[in-house]
């Protein structure tokens, strides 16, 4: 039997320029390591409603914030400096019960560019507090004011949509900071999927299994992959448990899935780059009893033996996917990072609420 799980879903506490829109404000362990950690992308989100626009309307925005959140993590760090920094903002005809975790399909159209910097020194928190940091307090916020006024349009139904875009520098110390995120109810668990595992280290250029949905019950997703041999058949199997590490004999090539609890799911050739997929998309039954199960992914391609690899078999390496359950509640907002790519086009992780954000 899959394991059933439920994520804590958390709540953004806002200010506006002309309102103050506060949502659940009890600590509750929900600070969260600074997004100026290491090079990645986020996408945020926030419900009209939640941003003071229950009806839909236009919000200017001249700069946003965020805050510290103790204790000590926050004062023990050095202060760092990021290579570059971007921040774009605008809206999407999707609530952030609706946000997956393929960054460009959350999105109407592009955002507008709000703040870029490079060489930028992010500081660390000044007060060893037990709490978030009071809004404006000195040295305990991180504040991003924008050259001009930006008028966003966001539909009733639709969300503010705020991306940080963070590249560090090589020789980069990371500075232990943490940023205010505040729990509420939990309401759901929306479906993720992360890669793991090895692939083979020689003679291939290091097979990957990819895939792309929602992940939720009721939907689809599609399986790809890359940097096999080309021209090759690829096996694609997925199981719902894993078994331990295993080398294949005579090559570099591991297996993870235990193949008595799944089966074959996908057959493709691979084209002249060593790439395939993308069809026919994976469907998830519309059965709630799979909110929260695990699905494994894996590929194996074929390959002319060789020295390295006599077996002539080439693996990638796994994909875990957790099937997610969409809430039939609004959700204030929706938290999806990619860490370790600044461009990347997909989301690894996907986390329900908000960092804390003051938006004037």
């Amino acid at each position: 039997m899959p394991n059933l799980h439920a994520c804590s879903l958390l709540l953004l506490a806002t200010s506006l320029a002309s309102q103050q829109v506060t949502g659940d404000q009890q600590e509750l362990g929900s600070s969260r390591p600074s997004l100026f950690e290491k090079t990645g992308r986020t996408q945020q989100f926030l419900s009209a409603a939640a941003a003071g626009l229950p009806q839909g309307g236009t919000l200017t925005m001249n700069s946003i914030s965020l805050r510290y959140d103790g204790p000590t993590e926050t004062t023990t760090g050095i202060a760092h400096t990021l290579q570059n920094i971007s921040i774009r903002v605008g809206a999407t005809h999707r609530s952030p019960n609706a946000v997956g975790t393929v960054f460009a399909d959350n999105l109407d159209k592009p955002l507008t560019l709000a703040f870029a910097a490079s060489n930028y020194t992010i500081p660390i928190d000044s007060s060893n507090s037990e709490s978030a940091q009071p809004w404006g307090a000195s040295g305990g916020e991180l504040h991003f004011p924008f050259a001009q006024p930006i008028d966003v349009e966001i539909a009733a139904g639709g969300s503010l949509v705020i991306e940080f875009a963070i590249e560090t520098n090589p020789a980069h110390l990371p500075g232990d900071t943490q940023l205010d995120f505040h729990e509420i109810a939990q309401l759901g668990h929306i479906g993720t999927a992360i890669s793991e595992g090895l692939s083979c280290g020689y003679p291939s250029l290091g097979p990957v299994v990819l895939t792309e949905g929602d992940y939720d019950v009721g939907t689809s997703f599609t399986i790809s992959g890359a940097g096999f041999t080309p021209n090759m058949p690829v096996y694609t199997w997925a199981t719902a448990l894993l078994t331990p590490p295993t080398l294949l004999p005579g090559s570099f090539c591991w297996t993870y899935l235990d193949v008595n609890t799944g089966g074959f799911v996908q057959l493709n050739t691979t084209d002249a780059t060593g790439s395939f997929g993308g069809d026919p998309p994976f469907p998830i039954p519309p059965a709630p009893g799979l909110c929260g199960s695990v699905l494994y992914l894996q590929s194996a391609g074929l390959r002319p033996p060789s020295p390295m690899n006599s077996i002539g078999i080439e693996t990638s390496n796994y994909r875990t996917i957790r099937i997610g359950c969409r809430s039939s509640e609004p959700l204030p907002g929706w938290y999806v990072t990619r860490p370790g790519d600044a461009s990347a086009s997909i989301g690894s992780i996907s986390q329900g609420g908000f960092l804390g954000l003051r938006v004037q």
